[in-house]
């Protein structure tokens, strides 16, 4: 009997943190992830506040669940408007470009518009991949365009180093 095809959610669900849920190794034992490898690194420079938008509840909750694991906070929105409601406290924004209220880029543009606050980093975390809606995305102020299923490795390279930059940055 064929196997049925895998959710959306358990497509994306990342299995790096299967080591994090293992009984503790001996010292002399290797470590699954190379310890050269970004997600094994357990110090961070600054402990990230990330905003998660996805109108998908279980893909948002399971990014939502490694940037806790990797020692950032993290708060999930599945709108647009919601996100405009809950970013202002945030470092990152991740986002899903295809949203039920509104278009990814439109969001952008409306935090970047509002003057009062400092612009967060903003990665698109999507389904959409084709090169126009790359550029369109990185017109309207997106950082990063990562597709569907994400890396894990990559996506926690760029935090760690978004993190020490933030770090670098003297505080007023």
């Amino acid at each position: 009997m064929p196997h049925p095809r895998p959710s959306k959610a358990e497509r994306i669900q990342p299995k790096l943190y299967d080591w994090e849920r293992t009984p503790s190794r001996k010292a002399n034992e290797p470590s699954p992830i190379k310890s050269g490898s970004p997600m094994n690194r357990r110090h961070r420079s600054k402990s990230l506040r990330t905003l998660i938008v996805d109108d998908f509840q279980d893909a948002a909750q399971s990014l939502a669940e490694l940037m806790r694991i990797w020692g950032h906070s993290a708060i999930t929105a599945r709108s647009g408007h919601e996100a405009l409601q809950s970013w202002r406290d945030c470092d990152v924004i991740l986002l899903e470009l295809v949203l039920p209220d509104m278009d990814g880029c439109e969001l952008v543009r409306r935090i970047r518009d509002d003057s009062t606050r400092v612009c967060p980093f903003f990665i698109a975390v999507t389904t959409e991949g084709q090169d126009e809606r790359v550029r369109r995305g990185g017109e309207a102020g997106i950082h990063l365009h990562l597709v569907k299923p994400i890396d894990p490795a990559v996506l926690c390279g760029v935090l760690d180093r978004f993190s020490d930059l933030i770090a670098s940055i003297p505080s007023k």
